[in-house]
């Protein structure tokens, strides 16, 4: 194929899934440019929402059929996906330009209050409700009324990169920062943070995770 016909073509990226507990994968789904963030509904685990880098697409069927779901979403690259336990109705997303919300299961979306930086890589949502959490290139921005107003939330953090957060659902005070500087730890719910990189080595952390069952496994 010639390098203009290649560039001429849409970027068509597979997503696979695995209803195997990730002993067997297959093909889920062909998006238009790769998939930057998932979240699946608590409520309904059928439903579940891909952010990509031209929007939001929603499968209600585990998978089989996806949609695009980005209506109002006027910034298209989506970097991150957060949806409110209390209310699963409530998404998040996190783009180049701020905080994004939906009320409706992303069949609409608005712009949320401005955030510290505009270039938001992660999210997080209290698992009782009551905050939000958005990281970002200078750090954290802190939202207690739904993305109303934003406030920074980086005592202990400094300015650090934040590219990733997890939530302990089962200790609606803590949560977890990856950053380019390891991992920071917070237990008042963003508002404070101490370093938890032992071992580590400073490395630059993308992805966390807290065990459902076992809220000490962070990996």
């Amino acid at each position: 194929m010639s390098r203009a016909l290649s560039r001429s073509l849409p970027l068509l990226l597979v997503l696979l899934a695995s209803p195997a507990r990730g002993q067997v994968w297959a093909p889920s789904a062909t998006f238009p440019d790769r998939v930057q963030a998932l979240s699946v509904d608590p409520s309904d685990p059928a439903r579940i929402y891909a952010g990509t880098k031209v929007g939001v697409y929603a499968t209600s069927d585990g998978g089989a059929t996806w949609n695009p779901a980005s209506s109002g979403l006027t910034q298209p690259d989506v970097r991150a996906l957060a949806i409110d336990p209390v209310a699963p109705s409530v998404l998040y997303a996190g783009t180049k330009n701020g905080v994004f919300k939906s009320v409706d299961r992303a069949a609409s979306w608005m712009p949320t209050a401005p955030v510290l930086d505009p270039d938001v890589r992660s999210l997080a949502v209290s698992p009782a409700g009551g905050w939000v959490l958005a990281g970002t290139k200078k750090g954290v921005s802190r939202s207690t009324d739904g993305g109303a107003s934003w406030v920074p939330a980086n005592a202990g953090l400094g300015n650090l990169e934040v590219r990733s957060l997890a939530a302990d659902p089962n200790n609606p005070a803590t949560v977890y920062a990856g950053t380019k500087q390891g991992v920071f730890k917070s237990v008042d719910g963003g508002l404070s943070w101490t370093a938890a990189s032992s071992g580590l080595g400073g490395r630059e952390v993308r992805a966390l995770a807290v065990g459902p069952l076992d809220p000490s496994l962070v990996v």
